[in-house]
């Protein structure tokens, strides 16, 4: 299997909605949809005390069924901060010429952005990005460079609004990314591991 199919794959298998036709990756990225949002295996998922107080009864008589109740609740589209990310792919041009994102965002922000862990990896001339994900976490904003030398599992790059484009880190390859976010069975077996500690 190749790459590019390897990631395909793991989209799938975290519940992505993928479209059918793959022109390039950075297209078919761009067609992705999540009818949920995402957890990193590595953060704290907030509020599964407070689930679990409220269904502790559930929890006793029947874990499978507050697996299956936890998992309802957090793999939906709702409105609190809970330790998600939020898959919302688009591109982002603010060093190219003539796009709205230049016109936007400006020569200062130009002439401030640190593009050097980009360039490292890219090389030389114009950079245009593809924004992942953004989250409440830090860094919140995750990219891929469309210049980017390996384009079937590209480099993965981080920022935070707070230090956007002037702090970036590189984050691994795409699919090792990926490999950082929980499947549902994945986040199961977390909030399963975690319960026990607290019952």
């Amino acid at each position: 299997m190749s790459v590019a199919a390897m990631i395909q794959q793991r989209i799938r298998n975290l519940g992505g909605i993928t479209p059918a036709v793959t022109l390039s990756l950075a297209d078919w990225l761009l067609g992705v949809t999540f009818p949920h949002y995402l957890y990193k295996k590595d953060r704290e998922i907030y509020g599964v005390d407070e689930f679990f107080n409220e269904h502790r009864a559930v929890y006793a008589t029947d874990p499978d069924e507050f697996l299956d109740r936890v998992e309802a609740h957090y793999f939906s589209e709702h409105n609190f901060a809970c330790g998600q990310d939020f898959w919302r792919p688009g591109l982002f041009t603010p060093f190219t010429p003539g796009t709205a994102d230049f016109k936007e965002w400006g020569p200062s922000f130009i002439e401030e952005a640190d593009l050097s862990p980009v360039r490292l990896v890219c090389g030389d001339g114009t950079l245009e990005f593809l924004k992942l994900i953004y989250s409440y976490g830090y860094p919140d904003n995750y990219y891929i460079c469309l210049q980017d030398p390996v384009p079937d599992n590209p480099t993965v790059f981080s920022t935070d609004h707070e230090v956007f484009f002037d702090e970036i880190s590189v984050e691994g390859s795409l699919l090792e990314f990926l490999e950082e976010y929980c499947t549902r069975q994945d986040f199961r077996e977390i909030v399963a591991t975690y319960i026990r500690t607290l019952s």
